[in-house]
């Protein structure tokens, strides 16, 4: 726990923050940690786009193609909680559209 205190008192006195009352600290915090995951947030989202327009070019599909291929299959590795019992694809999965198309 003293590690705890000694590193926000190294960040409050490394920013200049000990100097400000309670709830100046309190909003600047807010706003850094607001920023922190704009920045965060806007990342992952880049991240996914780059990739798949990096997997689309390397395999030939199209985006759209990949999404549903990776949406069935988290949907079938259970993630959330949300495990296909069925058995039967959902009416807007790639799989579905390919048992259509070969019958």
């Amino acid at each position: 726990m003293a590690w705890v205190n000694r590193t926000i008192f190294v960040y409050n006195v490394t920013t200049g923050l000990y100097m400000l009352d309670w709830w100046e600290r309190y909003l600047f915090n807010t706003l850094l940690l607001l920023l922190l995951w704009f920045v965060c947030y806007n990342s992952c989202h880049f991240a996914v786009q780059f990739f798949e327009g990096s997997l689309s070019r390397f395999t030939h599909l199209s985006p759209q193609t990949h999404a549903q291929v990776l949406n069935m299959k988290l949907f079938d590795m259970g993630w959330m909680g949300m495990k296909d019992t069925t058995g039967v694809p959902a009416a807007g999965s790639f799989m579905a559209q390919d048992q259509t198309h070969s019958s």
